[in-house]
């Protein structure tokens, strides 16, 4: 695999090497394992291509481009990739096993695979456009990325960069749409119900994933909200 090539698990800060230039090399001698459409099969190279195709498409880099189109918007102002100045001095400390302290990882032009970093303010604006469908300008793209959607079970499923799946009747049958993600001493997670019209953001600062207790929150809020009078 492409990223396995590249990637250098030793090293505190594996992805710096993911340049335009090595990504696009490596890309050329790459082989598809399914018709494009067929299977799916979660990437972090195909969501960092991404992200490198339409900043190119766009002619201007991913961090503007995410800024431009998304951030701004949605008046995300701690939103980046580049983090300096006063963000530096902001900025979470991450953590490996045993407590020691982590290294923040760079992901150079493989950013769309994880490259931001935000807060947790930033964070609600961006959910709070998913249930409320955003301003005039991201609305209609809102909408498609939860209009495609590809089956992985019979109760669960993929969206454009969320993943999908309604609990079991006896869990409520409740609707939880999400993504999650971990980097270099730190872990993240996004759900939310946009039938219940409610979310959970966690954010951590050890490897150690935050997933199992979003979830717990999450399903306890639904289980809440469908107790209550209509």
């Amino acid at each position: 695999m492409l990223l396995q090539a590249l990637l250098h698990p030793s090293k505190p800060d594996p992805y710096a090497g993911c340049t335009a230039d090595v990504l696009l090399s490596g890309l050329a001698g790459t082989r598809l394992g399914a018709t494009p459409g067929k299977r799916f099969r979660y990437s972090n190279l195909g969501a960092g291509l991404l992200g490198l195709a339409l900043a190119r498409r766009a002619g201007t880099e991913y961090e503007t481009l995410i800024t431009r189109e998304i951030c701004a918007p949605l008046g995300m102002t701690d939103t980046v990739v580049t983090v300096d100045g006063t963000r530096s001095e902001r900025s979470a400390q991450g953590h490996a096993r045993r407590g020691r302290p982590a290294a923040p990882w760079h992901l150079a032009d493989l950013a769309g695979a994880g490259g931001l970093h935000s807060t947790a303010t930033d964070l609600v604006a961006f959910v709070r456009a998913q249930l409320d469908g955003g301003p005039a300008e991201l609305a209609e793209a809102i909408r498609l990325s939860r209009a495609v959607e590809h089956p992985t079970s019979s109760f669960a499923w993929v969206h454009l960069g969320w993943m999908a799946h309604r609990l079991h009747p006896r869990q409520g049958a409740h609707l939880q749409i999400w993504h999650n993600g971990g980097t270099g001493g730190f872990s993240s997670f996004v759900g939310f119900d946009p039938e219940k019209r409610l979310a959970v953001i966690a954010l951590g600062n050890t490897r150690r994933p935050v997933d199992r207790p979003a979830f717990d929150l999450l399903r306890t809020l639904q289980a809440e909200r469908a107790a209550e009078p209509n």
